[in-house]
């Protein structure tokens, strides 16, 4: 039995913690789960000079471990590192539970936690790579060796947890059929947003934004995330060529930063559309330029829900995005928003001039939109159901495969 007289001492494993979904669902967990009920660690890896890492935004009380031979990409010597490194931590904090999250992660932890012995695992994958429509640069054009690899390496660290958390039923189901693990071992939490944030958007910094790039007048399209190529902003910057073409009037305005940069700044030269092409970096409130978005694009080539999505959903902006991953999971096409055949700049092009022509279709999208993140997408929500999950599974006895 759980001991109600002590606090729960959980440890969240991600494998960088910067600016992404993951992340922000990372985020929230540590500054919302109950101080009375738990004792809590972040432990990450390495952040890259050119990364944004959310580690100032974390409340005090948290004790963070920084493991720097951590690293998304395999690299053998690094991930042994990281390995030895881990399983010492482990062993000495004896936390209750691990809760781990994204790829590299959740198989060092899984395996490493597994060999120390005492901790509960939880498994956050954030969706899977192996959807037969995702578009991964690096992997989805993998050698058929590369892709069995990494499938039996992730179902293996899938045998070594004790749960693990499905974004969606449709995730769930997905990850079931691909026969990576029973049924029985999944618990879907949706992940949440704080709608009241998103909600209240200040009029004054709505029109500051707008001043700021001279946006009067303008049809806006907009992004925010990463600007990295699985997010497949060059199919956005090529759409907007063709939209820009008919409708001169618009402006494409992307906020975030990444090492795609460079490229979409070329692909933008190169359609000659550089000028009203907007890269406005990286921004701690985005409500202002969501407020000021005529629709939200999110082109990935894959995604495991979108969570940037959700949060422009809560803001009344309509959204396009790419029909991958775990998007339909949030977005259903022509009732929330509009879905789009990903790696087409035609299909993106057609449905932002179909959008941005349209005032009805866009206030009725928007009004379901709305009315669905109000429903299903609550930050509080999605705590409750982890905290339940913690404590639940406090009181099963491990299982192994």
């Amino acid at each position: 039995m759980v001991n109600k007289y002590s606090k729960i001492k959980l440890a969240i494993f991600i494998t960088r913690f910067i600016c992404g979904g993951a992340q922000k669902v990372v985020l929230d967990l540590l500054r919302h789960l109950s101080r009375d009920d738990y004792d809590l660690t972040l432990i990450h890896g390495h952040v890259s000079p050119d990364e944004t890492t959310l580690l100032g935004e974390l409340p005090d009380d948290i004790a963070v471990v920084k493991i720097d031979s951590v690293v998304r990409e395999i690299d053998p010597i690094k991930d042994t590192r990281a390995f030895i490194e881990l399983y010492r931590l482990l062993k000495k904090e004896k936390f209750d539970i691990l809760h781990l999250h994204t790829s590299k992660a959740g198989i060092l932890g899984s395996l490493a936690g597994c060999l120390s012995g005492g901790s509960k695992i939880v498994y956050t994958p954030h969706g899977h790579i192996f959807h037969k429509n995702a578009h991964i640069p690096g992997l989805s054009d993998s050698s058929d060796f590369k892709m069995k690899f990494l499938f039996r390496l992730r179902k293996y660290a899938y045998s070594r947890c004790d749960v693990l958390v499905s974004l969606s039923d449709v995730d769930k189901s997905e990850q079931v059929d691909l026969g990576l693990a029973p049924p029985d071992k999944f618990f879907s939490i949706t992940n949440g947003i704080d709608l009241d944030y998103f909600n209240e958007i200040p009029v004054q910094d709505k029109l500051r934004v707008r001043d700021k790039f001279f946006l009067n007048d303008c049809k806006v399209i907009g992004y925010v995330g990463r600007l990295s190529k699985e997010k497949g902003l060059d199919i956005l910057v090529q759409a907007f060529g063709i939209v820009h073409k008919s409708a001169p009037e618009t402006k494409l305005l992307l906020l975030g930063d990444g090492d795609f940069k460079a490229e979409l700044q070329r692909i933008a030269a190169e359609s000659g559309v550089e000028a009203d092409v907007i890269f406005a970096g990286n921004q701690g409130d985005v409500r202002p330029y969501l407020a000021n978005f005529t629709v939200f694009t999110l082109p990935s080539r894959y995604e495991s829900q979108g969570i940037a999505a959700m949060e422009a959903m809560a803001a009344r902006v309509m959204v396009i995005a790419s029909d991958v991953g775990g998007i339909p999971g949030i977005l259903e096409h022509d009732r929330d928003g509009l879905l789009v055949e990903p790696e087409s700049p035609t299909a993106l092009a057609k449905a932002i001039s179909d959008a941005i022509a349209d005032d009805e279709m866009r206030d009725r999208l928007t009004a379901g939109a709305t009315a669905r993140a109000n429903r299903e997408f609550r930050k509080e929500r999605m705590i409750a159901d982890y905290d339940s999950l913690f404590k639940r599974v406090l009181e099963w006895g491990r299982t192994r495969e």
